[in-house]
């Protein structure tokens, strides 16, 4: 039986079972001319004809009524090891991506639940930009991602799962975090520490101020929020961050949420996966970790606002 496939195996037990390559090829879920092309496969494997065609249907040759028994010894050997892998232990490495505000904020609770569920699994944890993300599940470098949503033509579903406010912040010693109130034209004059050009929430900022007719002056450019936190608290100029990420230090005096007139602007964190979903059992018990956290029925919707919406470049 060296190099014959369990497919052609389930074709034939089916057909011969069932009397009709039709019937069979309904129970198998497959079309019948793959049925046929299979069973044609095995009969040449064995040099054999193990079914008969027949007006009504079709039954098993004298070969062919000999090999049912092995067959069926064979193919409730591979359930049972289908349910093995199945029941049995989550195992083996799975990687997922994330944004630093997604890893840092959103997933915690989620990895800490899947680690005390799931001992036995691997976690390899990809900290990316979105775009760069988005690319990793196209190319199934991870099996699923936590990124900032809008995505422009995503490889997968896209599923909304919270909701940031964003907040521009400066040094807590700084002039303007002892005004009242500071206008949103005031705020563009900077020195403002973007985040990198291409990113989805550089976009979003951009794309609100262009809607209202301002173009903010960028000081600096930075790839981590975490770094735009430290540069905002060392003076450098002020940032915008989820509100989230800079509350422990305005509680210790370090940073200063800015009171912006004019200023509502939202991030909205999202899970992407291929098409088909994870591929692997633990992905998809991460996956279901995920939904359980933030269910489908409680998740933020989609940006409204139109400087959101349509004037910010979404990452391809």
């Amino acid at each position: 039986m060296n190099g014959i496939e369990i497919g052609p195996m389930r074709a034939f037990e089916a057909a011969a079972r069932l009397g009709s390559l039709t019937a069979a090829a309904r129970s198998l879920g497959l079309s019948q001319p793959t049925v046929s092309i299979q069973l044609a496969g095995l009969e040449r494997r064995l040099g054999q004809r193990l079914l008969e065609r027949r007006a009504r249907g079709v039954r098993p040759t004298p070969a062919g009524v000999a090999l049912l028994a092995p067959i069926r010894r064979i193919l409730d050997d591979a359930r049972s090891i289908e349910r093995w892998v199945d029941e049995g232990p989550i195992a083996g490495p799975l990687r997922i991506g994330a944004t630093d505000v997604a890893m840092i904020h959103h997933l915690p609770p989620v990895m800490e639940s899947f680690r005390m569920l799931h001992p036995k699994v691997e976690l390899r944890l990809v900290i990316a930009g979105s775009a760069e993300l988005a690319g990793a599940v196209e190319s199934r470098d991870v099996e699923l991602a936590a990124l900032t949503l809008p995505i422009l033509d995503p490889p997968g579903p896209v599923r909304p799962i919270a909701r940031d406010r964003l907040v521009w912040v400066a040094a807590a010693n700084a002039p303007m975090a002892r005004r009242l109130g500071v206008s949103l034209a005031r705020i563009a004059e900077g020195p403002i520490l973007a985040h990198k050009a291409g990113s989805v929430t550089r976009a979003l900022v951009e794309g609100y101020f262009t809607a209202r007719g301002l173009v903010p002056r960028v000081a600096m450019e930075v790839s981590s929020p975490e770094v735009l936190r430290k540069l905002a608290e060392g003076g450098l100029g002020l940032a915008v961050l989820p509100e989230a990420s800079v509350r422990e230090d305005v509680r210790r005096g370090r940073l200063a949420v800015l009171k912006t007139r004019g200023w509502s602007l939202n991030r909205i964190t999202g899970v992407l996966t291929p098409p088909a979903g994870p591929p692997s059992r633990a992905g998809r018990a991460f996956l279901g970790l995920l939904d359980r956290r933030f269910p489908p029925s409680r998740a933020p919707a989609q940006p409204r606002d139109r400087a959101e919406r349509i004037r910010s470049r979404p990452v391809r």
